[in-house]
């Protein structure tokens, strides 16, 4: 039988009646209603899922828009995941265009870490990317792209210590790529300062040394504990060294340095080094003067002592003091018996190793005065004696303050006919210098000048010849 097209319409009509509705893509002439296009639509979205290569699209990426205008008003919403553009996918059966989204802007970038030569960041999922372009521009115009598959990335290469503004874009699996997100600032750091010394002298001060950095016009050095606290101040300095002064003793100190450009603001990793400062004993420990049972005794003090602790030992006795000063003056002792003297420093509650001194104890030699006398006639039983006293200094004596003048005229003096007797106080114009005293006697008659005094050897002068003014 020949198959006319009346035939093949009834064929058709019985086969399409055999279906469900909903599986039905075409509109029956018989006037039935229209019949859903939801699962062609699943087909094709399964096919774009399988071009892009396995690339996870959302359910409202790809949507159907009905040719006529009369169903312009059922073209579905887009929310916020981004804009529309006409796809590369055209045509159907029911004389559909399919609309797919563009991925969109990436967003909440932030930087996780920045480095001298690196900056690594962050941001948001962008459902529609395969991948994602992070890029950075310096001031000068010159970019730097990166692209990962990951909502992360590092961008490497860069100048140390400038400033750059960095954006990211998310590119989808048909190599559409977004709009840049709010972009960022960052600054590169400055390079670490290398040859990063530290020297501890005897006083505790530590010298600390570096070499200095490009761009690095200031730095900041400072002390850790091993618990983060720091434990000095900090010292700003434009010079590539600097000296501690309160670095703490015996304890493991980590000392910073870092390195700052003050015109562009970037800043260094600081660089470290760790010290150890003993607890020092004083030094130059020394004796100003003795007698027969004390002692005097100065040292140079320790950087951060609060106190010293003085122990003098010998002949069977045994003298302890504490002093904040550089000196201290024990008595009590063994007479004339050799004593040894030990010297410590106390540091927040420790003690340090003691400088010892061995210090025989003898009275000392007395001084020999110079002694000046001069006599003018004032009048004709009258006789102004002019005496001046000058007494050498000696480091390991004791500075005299007061001497004795007397005088013992040829004969009788006007008064009583006893010897005149005279106190000269002693002084020095500045310190280290000889001790000076003067008086002037008056007499019938000139006489022979006798000085003593503590610390003194008693000196005699003869009679001066009497000088008529």
């Amino acid at each position: 039988m020949a198959h006319t097209p009346a035939h093949r319409q009834e064929h058709r009509n019985r086969a399409i009646s055999r279906l469900p509705d909903s599986a039905s893509p075409y509109r029956p002439r018989s006037g039935a209603p229209r019949a859903t296009t939801a699962p062609l639509l699943a087909v094709l979205t399964a096919l774009v899922t399988a071009l892009a290569g396995a690339v996870a699209l959302p359910p409202t990426a790809v949507a159907a828009v009905p040719r006529s205008s009369h169903d312009a008003a059922q073209q579905p919403t887009l929310g916020a995941g981004g804009s529309t553009t006409r796809s590369i996918l055209q045509g159907s059966p029911s004389g559909q265009i399919l609309y797919a989204v563009l991925p969109t802007a990436p967003e909440h970038l932030a930087v996780t870490s920045v480095t001298s030569t690196s900056v690594s960041a962050a941001w948001d999922v962008v459902l529609a990317a395969a991948r994602y372009r992070l890029t950075a521009s310096a001031a000068d115009g010159q970019t730097v792209s990166v692209t990962t598959t990951a909502p992360r990335g590092t961008i490497m290469g860069l100048p140390p210590g400038s400033g750059l503004h960095l954006w990211v874009t998310a590119i989808d699996a048909f190599g559409r790529e977004s709009g840049g997100s709010q972009p960022i600032t960052v600054t590169t750091r400055l390079p670490v300062p290398t040859s990063l010394a530290a020297t501890v002298r005897l006083d505790g001060v530590v010298e600390v040394s570096w070499t200095r950095p490009a761009s690095a016009n200031l730095f900041t050095v400072r002390g850790y504990l091993p618990d983060g606290e720091p434990s000095t101040t900090t010292v700003a300095t434009t010079a590539a060294q600097a000296v501690l002064r309160d670095v703490p003793a015996d304890r493991d100190v980590t000392l910073r340095v870092e390195a700052r450009d003050t015109r562009s603001g970037a800043t260094s990793e600081p660089a470290t080094a760790v010290v150890h400062v003993p607890l020092l004993a004083p030094t130059r420990v020394r004796v100003t003067s003795t007698t027969a049972t004390s002692v005097t005794v100065r040292w140079k003090g320790v950087v951060q002592a609060s106190s010293y602790t003085v122990q003098v030992t010998g002949g069977g006795t045994s003298r302890t003091s504490t002093t904040t000063g550089t000196s201290l003056r024990v008595a009590g002792l063994a007479r004339k018996r050799t004593q040894l003297v030990l010297v410590s420093a106390n540091v927040d509650g420790r003690r340090s190793v003691a400088a010892a001194l061995l210090i025989p104890l003898r009275v000392p030699a007395p001084v020999r005065s110079r002694v000046k006398v001069r006599a003018t006639r004032i009048a004709r039983h009258r006789v102004a004696t002019v005496i001046r006293i000058r007494v050498p200094a000696r480091r390991s004596t004791p500075v005299p303050s007061t001497a004795v003048v007397r005088l013992d005229p040829k004969g009788p003096s006007r008064s009583t006919g006893k010897p005149l007797t005279r106190q000269v106080k002693l002084h020095r114009s500045r310190p280290g210098t000889a001790v000076r005293g003067s008086t002037v006697v008056t007499s019938r008659r000139p006489g022979a000048v006798r000085v003593r005094g503590k610390h003194l050897r008693p000196t005699r002068v003869p009679p001066p010849k009497v000088h008529r003014p």
